[in-house]
């Protein structure tokens, strides 16, 4: 079982790491792998995750409890501060250099748990990203590339095209677990900002109105991951960013 604010002993020295949605956008689950690894090296603290800690915009956030007294961290995203977090909460100076084995496997790490985010997210372009060059040394992962350019509508597509992204350069037909918007008008409300409305004939993008029998609706909220057509970019292989 995982340690959270729930079941993590009340006597210890303590780091929380958030999990919200907002922080693991921002790496949060790689913070916890680092944050995780250095307290290994250093000890005398315990480790878990947490649910929002109300630092969304400076995320990713970390609590930190050390004799009864609460800490918090913003912008958790660089070994340096995730070594600050584990001397906040210890008293220790952790190494400030890791084992180039410790450092190998926490590299592999991190990125396999960005990767899984962006999965769960249908961000298809990010988790493809350092995929293929990893995937010219480790023939294992080859199978998990295909999948994803499947589902990001490019089922035919060879695996070296990958490496000069200007050779993927039309737009699928079809992208899993996303439709096709039509932009209807732009309202300029200021210098900076203006309001664009959308709309869709997909039905798969509302509530569904279960008919008969007096059932009501479940209501759906969707969090949507918005593609943009740029053509070769620097956040993957394909031709959009994923917002």
């Amino acid at each position: 079982m995982g340690l959270n604010q729930s079941n993590m002993p009340s006597n210890k020295n303590r780091i929380y790491v958030c999990q919200s949605s907002t922080c693991r956008r921002k790496g949060s689950d790689a913070a916890l792998v680092e944050i995780e690894e250095l307290a290994k090296l250093v000890g005398d603290c315990e480790v878990g995750t947490t649910g929002c800690l109300g630092y969304c915009s400076q995320g990713p956030a970390v609590e930190v409890v050390h004799r009864s007294k609460r800490r918090y961290h913003v912008k958790v995203n660089t070994f340096r501060k995730s070594a600050a977090v584990i001397k906040a909460a210890t008293g220790k100076e952790p190494p400030k250099v890791l084992p180039p084995a410790t450092e190998a496997r926490l590299s592999a790490i991190k990125a396999s748990k960005r990767r899984e985010y962006f999965l769960s997210t249908y961000q298809w372009n990010k988790a493809l990203s350092g995929l293929t060059e990893l995937s010219i040394e480790h023939s294992r992962i080859r199978p998990e590339i295909r999948d994803i350019l499947k589902k990001a509508g490019y089922p035919r597509t060879d695996l070296s095209d990958l490496l000069i992204p200007s050779r993927v350069h039309e737009m699928p037909t079809s992208i899993e677990s996303y439709v096709s918007w039509r932009l209807q008008s732009i309202k300029l409300v200021s210098e900076h900002s203006a309001i664009f409305q959308f709309a869709t004939d997909d039905l798969k993008r509302g509530t569904p109105h279960p008919r008969g029998r007096a059932r009501m609706a479940d209501p759906v909220t969707w969090h949507v991951t918005m593609l943009g057509e740029v053509g070769s970019n620097e956040e993957g292989p394909l031709p959009w960013i994923e917002r």
